[in-house]
């Protein structure tokens, strides 16, 4: 993958999916733990999002004529933002996992428009209401089973980097993009804590055997069905 140069803006986040449930939640144990123990509020709230989201269990992907997938990060003025040199690490994991079955394409902002993206990324300063610990999440359009569109949206400055020293924002960054670029894809969350798309997926940085197995094998079963 070549990184072109970007010069737009980013767009403004998209609205707000509803916050989730927590009729079940001990909101009062999370409260104390936002209070004393931010690290332990993350998990927390990782832990209930993990309960609380509801899926069809029909596996959803890109179809595989779609290749490679046209990818838009936007450009920034802020210099404390990251560059795309980020992106470009986190889909190279995806695509070597893969052995090159999914591909990408990081788009020319003088040549192309953001509404030609197949993966649109994009910053936020706030978060999902109800989700204040949070650095990231992916909605996906799909179509019965296959995805049409996604839009990832980053925290531009979550609450847990004022926690974390500069080295360990980085790291938090790329493991937050390798996570949210594998739902873009179609994975769900896993119960390993060894892998990056573990339900409190912000901690690793390399894909773990388990990712790639299962971003194979939905791949793979993919190209049986075509």
């Amino acid at each position: 993958m070549n990184i072109p140069p970007q010069s737009r803006h980013p767009k403004p986040a998209g609205q707000s999916p509803s916050p989730l449930s927590v009729s079940n939640f001990k909101l009062e144990a999370l409260r104390q733990s936002i209070e004393h123990n931010p690290l332990a509020a993350l998990n927390a709230l990782g832990a209930w999002r993990a309960e609380s989201t509801q899926t069809t269990g029909q596996a959803v992907r890109w179809p595989l004529e779609q290749m490679p997938l046209s990818v838009w990060f936007p450009a920034s003025t802020d210099q404390s933002l990251p560059g795309p040199q980020v992106l470009f690490a986190a889909l190279r994991q995806w695509e070597m996992g893969t052995d090159g079955l999914i591909r990408f394409r990081l788009m020319d902002a003088h040549t192309e428009s953001v509404e030609q993206a197949h993966i649109e990324f994009g910053w936020a300063r706030e978060t999902t209401k109800g989700r204040d610990y949070e650095v990231g999440h992916a909605n996906r359009e799909v179509q019965g089973s296959r995805i049409r569109r996604v839009s990832i949206t980053l925290i531009q400055e979550p609450l847990i980097d004022g926690h974390l020293s500069l080295a360990q924002r980085q790291s938090r960054l790329l493991a937050t993009v390798l996570h949210e670029t594998g739902h873009a894809l179609g994975l769900e969350h896993s119960e390993s804590s060894q892998d990056v798309m573990f339900y409190r997926g912000w901690r690793r940085e390399q894909l773990s055997h388990n990712d790639i197995r299962r971003i194979r094998e939905l791949y793979q079963q993919g190209r049986t069905q075509a």
